[in-house]
């Protein structure tokens, strides 16, 4: 239709109108909203770090660390235990939702390292027969812990040995307190064979050599999820040795530094250390396991726990060690704060969606300047009609200036509307699309 036509105001119009029928379409794609998530540190995310190691190990005697007077802070106790029998807890920590922990934190801890001394312990054996037919057999691992294993031919045997020994010196003439003081405080030999009167026992005979130490864990790329924290990666750091700070006649307020460069100062409570100290050797933790036919009896300490064929002692024991560290950790005496996620509607305004909007705009405000304009120019011819009607009877034509129409009042045009019937064309050979012939009523019907 507009291609039929002379292009003028009405066709500007008319595209206008016709545009405009998008404007509703385009305006529902100007505002997105979009939900991100937020990091924030608002305190509510954190989990439990140590730079000291300050339980609730008491003494009923004023010195000697290591004497039966200590007692073992008893939460760390549980953690030991807990490595024997496969028993888990969760880690201690606060989120609220999904938290983050962008740094990397330092926390003190323990370090578990063994190693196969089976032939050079074994080198040392000495064996002792006596009249009822038992042999003992005393052995020394290459760093100077003593066992013993007993056995009664085609009777019974001793199949696990697990003995702990302390690497520090605090006989009467101790330099506990002017010497350097290891990270490594206890030495543990392990001795296993197969027995003899257990039923498909694949045990391989071996002797290992563990040494417990203090060292540095740092974690990094921490995240948590519901109920569960996760480190992404956890390093572990040997420290330097340390120095006893002597508070007063061993007094609780004592205990040993260690200070590594690069690393946060760590300390130890000297009680705390004595307990550990006398646990590990104690009958609490160390002990001998026999079977067989009315085998010996002797103190089984934590043997049981690990007497399965299928269990391997020094995972077992690294995973003692981190079992306490994360004892250590639950203390809470250092803070690790965190990032907590909250999930925010962004809204967006998406600029090129107007851009139909503003073109419609100012496509009719150019409209109706240009009608406007045309208006001012031919005052004699009003652009605007009243009806279709009126516009059908009269001869709009703004180049020729005039309006002409025979009808002499409202009520006579009123009359000519009801009866006349007209239709809208072009007449090709018409030289102007404005001539009134191209616009003549057919006539009354």
């Amino acid at each position: 239709m507009l291609t039929s036509v002379t292009w003028g105001l009405g066709t500007l119009g008319a595209i206008v109108t016709i545009v405009a029928l998008g404007i509703d379409t385009f305006a529902q794609q100007v505002i997105s909203t979009d939900a991100v998530t937020r990091w924030t540190d608002d305190g509510t995310a954190s989990f439990g770090l140590a730079h000291s190691y300050n339980g609730s190990a008491r003494t009923l005697e004023e010195n000697a660390p290591g004497s039966t007077a200590y007692t073992i802070d008893t939460s760390m106790q549980g953690a030991v235990f807990k490595a024997f029998y496969d028993l888990e807890t969760p880690d201690l920590f606060n989120c609220t939702s999904n938290c983050t922990w962008d740094q990397s934190y330092t926390s003190l801890g323990f370090s578990m390292g063994c190693t196969n001394v089976t032939e050079a312990t074994y080198d040392t054996r000495n064996c002792t027969e006596y009249s009822n037919g038992t042999r003992i057999c005393d052995l020394t691992t290459p760093g100077n812990i003593t066992f013993s294993t007993a056995e009664a031919d085609t009777m019974w045997s001793t199949v696990l040995v697990i003995q702990a020994a302390t690497t520090y010196n605090l006989g009467f003439d101790s330099r506990f307190e002017t010497e350097p003081v290891s990270p490594t405080f206890m030495r543990f030999a392990i001795f296993r064979q197969p027995s003899d009167y257990t039923k498909y026992d694949t045990t391989v005979e071996e002797t290992l050599e563990c040494d417990l130490s203090f060292a540095a864990y740092t974690y990094s790329n921490v995240t948590s999820m519901g109920n569960d924290l996760n480190f992404g990666s956890i390093e572990t750091t040997p420290l330097d040795p340390g120095s006893y700070v002597d508070a007063g006649n061993w007094s609780s307020q004592s205990y040993v530094l260690f200070n590594t460069t690069g690393l946060p100062e760590f300390q130890v409570s000297i009680w705390d250390l004595g307990a550990l100290l006398y646990f590990f050797p104690s009958d609490h933790f160390s002990g001998k396991l026999a079977v067989g036919e009315s085998p010996a009896t002797f103190s089984a300490g934590i043997t049981p726990g690990v007497w399965s064929p299928g269990r391997n002692v020094s995972q077992v024991l690294q995973t003692m060690a981190r079992g306490m560290t994360d004892q250590l950790r639950s203390t809470y005496n250092a803070n690790a704060r965190g990032l907590t996620a909250s999930s925010v509607v962004l809204v967006r305004v998406q600029w090129p969606w107007l851009a139909l909007p503003f073109a419609v705009v100012l496509a009719a405000a150019v409209l109706l300047l240009a009608e406007m304009l045309e208006s001012r120019r031919s005052r004699s011819i009003s652009l605007w009609k009243s009806s279709s009607t009126a516009l059908l009877y009269h001869s709009v034509s703004p180049a020729q200036d005039i309006i002409s129409t025979q009808v002499q009042s409202p009520q006579q045009l009123e009359k000519l509307a009801k009866a006349t019937r007209v239709s809208l064309g072009v007449d090709r050979k018409t030289p102007s699309a404005y001539s009134p012939s191209s616009l003549a009523p057919i006539g009354p019907a």
